[in-house]
């Protein structure tokens, strides 16, 4: 069966004092355009969870025709029916390897290739109490296709990409605890790396930033309200190049990306299509 609907997805995380890295947000975006964000800085561990919630609602409202089939044969081996196993969903991440950890943890029958702290692939299940079948997720990452930083996407796949700092430093637990978490600008600018490359334009950045999109009041800066429009313009940015990149290699040799590990299978596939391999 064809896998017709892709999310794109990035995570926000932070480290502990106890040195784990824990999800505050998530955003998710369908191939289609429907977009979400998942905040959780209460527990820092729920974003996951909602995000697969909100995605098996989705393909139960909006896509039901694309399921994941399994044949039923009889005693010869015969096809004589079809078992619906659930919704088919392809979700793609960039530098995936630690974003699905806030993923994985929700799917069952989970498991993955994974090469040093390379994701190849990963699917498992999940199944909405809400929903009558579940999700059968293949989880890639876009870094096997795209060996760049997603900052780089647009100059490398020729279109307008918008470029934006992030004060990571800003972004603790201590920080973001609370129902509307807010920070003092002074003392985000103060802790910035000032050694950091471009740190005085990226200071100026965030202050426009802040301005246009009024995320700040009384120089108290909304640190979930900024995290989140980061966290979908990554996502933006994301399923454009993705969408963008396969939909190029479709025309140019037949291939899906989401059928493939990365570069290598899919050259691989196509060889053995072509009979490139043929006599050798």
């Amino acid at each position: 069966e064809e896998i017709n609907n892709i999310i794109n997805l990035d995570e926000r995380q932070l480290r502990t004092y106890d040195g784990k890295h824990r999800a505050y947000m998530g955003c998710a975006e369908f191939d289609t355009g429907e977009k979400r964000t998942f905040t959780d800085n209460i527990n820092f561990k729920w974003s996951g969870r909602n995000m697969l919630l909100w995605a098996n609602k989705m393909m139960e409202d909006n896509y039901s025709d694309t399921v994941k089939k399994m044949p039923i044969l009889d005693e010869l081996g015969e096809k004589t029916d079809e078992k619906i196993l659930g919704y088919d969903l392809v979700m793609v991440a960039h530098y995936a390897y630690y974003d699905i950890k806030f993923i994985s943890k929700f799917l069952s029958n989970y498991s993955e290739i994974v090469v040093g702290t390379s994701l190849k692939a990963a699917s498992g299940t999940f199944k909405s109490p809400y929903c009558d079948k579940p999700l059968i997720v293949k989880i890639i990452d876009s870094i096997n296709f795209l060996p760049f930083a997603l900052d780089k996407f647009g100059k490398n796949l020729h279109f307008k990409q918008e470029k934006d700092v992030m004060p990571y430093h800003a972004y603790t637990i201590d920080n973001l605890r609370g129902e509307n978490p807010k920070v003092d600008l002074d003392e985000i600018l103060d802790e910035w790396e000032n050694n950091a490359y471009d740190a005085d334009k990226k200071k100026q950045q965030f202050c426009n930033n802040l301005n246009q999109l009024n995320m700040i009041d009384d120089n108290m800066v909304d640190m979930i309200g900024y995290a989140e429009y980061y966290c979908k313009l990554d996502v933006e940015v994301l399923a454009k190049g993705f969408l963008k990149y396969q939909a190029l290699m479709e025309d140019a040799v037949g291939e899906k990306c989401i059928d493939y590990l990365g570069l290598p299978s899919m050259a691989n596939g196509y060889c053995e299509k072509n009979g490139v391999f043929e006599d050798v």
